[in-house]
């Protein structure tokens, strides 16, 4: 996850340097959504709650 990030990073940054500006855009945003779920599930707590098989059961 992380050698992706960074690859998507880079990607972005190269993009905007060489003056593809929509290309990079695209990229920054792709990147943006990896993180932020890649936040979400780093950040989330190791229990029940969150594995499909618990959910919508109102425990």
């Amino acid at each position: 996850m992380f050698y992706m990030l960074l690859i998507l990073l880079a990607g972005a940054v190269i993009s905007f340097v060489f003056g593809n500006y929509t290309i990079g855009y695209v990229i920054g945003s792709i990147f943006g959504s990896v993180a932020w779920g890649a936040g979400y599930v780093y950040s989330s707590r190791d229990d029940n709650r969150y594995r499909s098989n618990y959910l919508n059961n109102r425990q």
